[in-house]
């Protein structure tokens, strides 16, 4: 896979991540040395925090609200926090997950392999209440283009929001794994998917164009979604040319 510029964003934080190789690239391709001779922080939490697979019970007391992640910031900032929950667990999918390449480190991605992608996470999200209240669709989804075609790695998390680490929600914080924890229903560290990511995906593949219309209407509807696959067609296209 030829290497990828990430965009200059705009935003709070003057610290922009440098431009990088997405991690299927960076990280020597095909190897199947995942481990780097550690394991990330959130498996280090799977009898504290974690429970089936998946997050859950907080040791001593109970889970924060699913959507708990979005207070204090502005709607832009949760437009691009939660894009960014979406790319850096694509990241640890390839990193911790057993290589499991999907969303922007596909190397064979497309605008449709990504939106098809980027569906589920959304439809996920929805159904374990991620998304708050006040959340619009429209605005979502015309920002998620700008950010969901690179590559995002905890580096980056703590180069934008300040730091990235699971224990931050044990103290009121946020955090981008413990969040996609909830939405995928997995650890970072089990390989490949999730029963509940596996049978959306199996949905959206094979339900034909009136399944894939059907979840659209869950987040935000059809209009707004090919609007979404336009602007990743012109997004993947020009980050190509680099």
């Amino acid at each position: 896979m030829g290497k990828k510029s990430r965009r200059q964003r705009g935003g709070p934080s003057t610290q922009q991540p440098k431009p990088r190789q997405p991690a299927a690239a960076s990280r020597g391709g095909g190897s199947t040395n995942f481990n780097h001779g550690f394991r990330p922080n959130i498996s280090m939490m799977s009898q504290s925090m974690m429970s089936g697979g998946a997050a859950g019970r907080m040791g001593g007391g109970s889970d924060p609200a699913p959507s708990a992640w979005a207070d204090g910031l502005s709607p832009p900032d949760r437009y691009e926090w939660l894009s960014n929950c979406y790319q850096m667990r694509c990241d640890d999918d390839y990193a911790w997950g057993g290589g499991y390449l999907h969303g922007p480190y596909d190397p064979d991605a497309t605008a449709e392999s990504l939106g098809d992608d980027f569906l589920a996470f959304c439809v996920l999200a929805s159904r374990a209440g991620v998304v708050p209240p006040s959340w619009s669709w429209s605005d979502f989804l015309r920002a998620a283009p700008r950010y969901i075609v690179f590559a995002f790695e905890k580096s980056d998390a703590k180069r934008r929001w300040g730091g990235e680490n699971v224990f931050n929600v044990m103290a009121g914080g946020r955090s981008l794994r413990y969040t996609a924890e909830r939405i995928y229903l997995t650890r970072v560290d089990v390989p490949g998917k999730g029963r509940e990511h596996g049978e959306l995906q199996g949905e959206i593949a094979s339900g034909g164009e009136g399944k894939k219309r059907e979840l659209e209407r869950l987040v935000g509807g059809s209009e707004l979604w090919a609007k979404l696959l336009h602007d990743l067609d012109g997004a993947l296209t020009s980050t190509r040319r680099y």
